[in-house]
């Protein structure tokens, strides 16, 4: 019985020779259809950007993350892919699958690239990135001072709602007052209850003057009685009253010779006016030889009797608005300064962890590779050429053992 020989070097050179035509034809082959698969396939554009970031010179813990690590998980952290999605209008899932984020530590680099259809989106993907790696790696407090800066930040926001919802409470308050009282100035109180008083000495004045003609005509024979339920018009009332509180408003917010504050004294002598002119014809009517000097003070004195109700009713809302003001006053100051002093502690904060924060510097701005990274056709016919090869040649040796 014979052993089988062994083959030698010599023999697959042998067997190379007589069936090299299956290799070559095998190496053109595979060379063929990578160079097809290359010219079929939707090209795959690159860009990237690369970020510098120098060693730490705090001591770092055995075994932690390295500051290139840290960021390579904010990169690929779900605020990130989120931001990056709102801005190339796309979902956060399709952006993760197109990013390729690489921690490069014995460089201190950081790689930030996107692999994608189009130049256009590629750039996009990593310029969005480029733009929020420091937002994020801002409010993710990666340091003791960062978290205090992000406490302080939470807190802040809140009093500011706070303070906005307080100023609203006053302004609306201070619009629907029925008295424009200062709460640090009683004297608004006091000029109330003068106007009264001077109101309340002029009609005192009218009511004299008007029992001592009334007390004339009587003796000289004639009418002095007057009608008891005429008291002016519901709309000549109304205006009389609108008059009166638009110019209150105005000559307590405008100046003696502002333009606004005399057109409302003028609107104001129209209304009194007005009202005067139509009660007294409307007592003139009612009684016949009533003397037109008596209907005249009646139609005053009616109307001091309206504007002494409308100084009364303020005189009694002034202290209490003045008080509630007061408080909401105080609230909105209180709020406003510990708001000051929060945001000089958040600022102090935020200092400090700029100091103790990650640093880095942009070493490549984003850019794109001008040639699709999947269509190098001179490699990958290299590759398609020395797989046929290696293919062909293992045929070449199996048909010659088999001969």
């Amino acid at each position: 019985m014979t052993e089988p020989r062994e083959e030698s070097v010599d023999d697959f050179a042998i067997a190379l020779r007589r069936n090299w035509r299956v290799v070559l034809g095998a190496g053109l082959l595979g060379s063929g259809l990578t160079l097809g698969y290359t010219f079929l396939i939707p090209p795959v554009y690159r860009a990237e950007s690369v970020l510098l970031i120098p060693p730490s010179t705090s001591p770092a813990l055995p075994g932690g993350p390295t500051q290139v690590n840290i960021l390579r998980g904010l990169a690929l952290s779900r605020p990130m892919l989120e931001n990056i999605a709102k801005d190339v209008r796309s979902t956060p899932e399709k952006v993760e699958d197109k990013l390729d984020v690489k921690a490069e530590g014995a460089k201190s680099q950081l790689v930030l690239a996107a692999q994608t259809a189009t130049r256009e989106e590629s750039l996009d993907i990593v310029s969005s990135m480029s733009k929020w790696i420091e937002p994020i790696s801002s409010s993710a407090s990666l340091t003791p001072a960062g978290r205090r800066a992000a406490e302080l930040k939470e807190t802040v926001d809140s009093r500011k709602e706070e303070l906005k919802e307080a100023e609203a409470k006053l302004a609306d308050f201070s619009s629907k007052a029925a008295t424009q009282t200062n709460p640090e100035d009683p004297a608004g109180i006091v000029e109330y209850r003068q106007q009264l008083r001077q109101i309340e000495l002029a009609q005192g004045g009218v009511e004299i003057k008007l029992r001592e003609a009334k007390g004339r005509a009587k003796a000289a024979g004639q009418n002095s009685s007057l009608p008891s339920d005429l008291s002016g018009t519901v709309g000549a009332r109304e205006k009389l009253l609108d008059a009166q509180i638009a110019f209150e408003i105005a000559n307590r917010k405008l100046g003696e010779d502002n333009p606004e504050r005399i057109k409302a004294k003028a609107a104001l002598d129209a209304a009194q006016a007005a009202f005067q002119s139509e009660v007294r014809s409307q007592i003139l009517s009612a009684q016949e030889g009533l003397s037109s000097d008596i209907a005249a003070m009646e139609a005053e004195r009616l109307m001091l009797g309206i504007q002494a109700d409308f100084w009364r009713n303020l005189t009694q809302k002034a202290p209490d608005e003045a008080i509630k003001l007061m408080r909401l006053s105080f609230e909105v100051e209180s709020l406003a300064g510990a708001l000051k002093l929060l945001e000089k502690k958040y600022s102090m904060a935020l200092q400090e962890s700029e100091v103790e924060g990650i640093r880095w510097s942009i070493l490549q701005p984003p850019t794109v590779w001008p040639d699709p990274i999947n269509k190098d056709f001179g490699l990958n016919g290299a590759l398609g050429l020395g797989l046929g090869l290696f293919v062909g040649s293992l045929l070449a040796v199996r048909t010659s053992n088999r001969k």
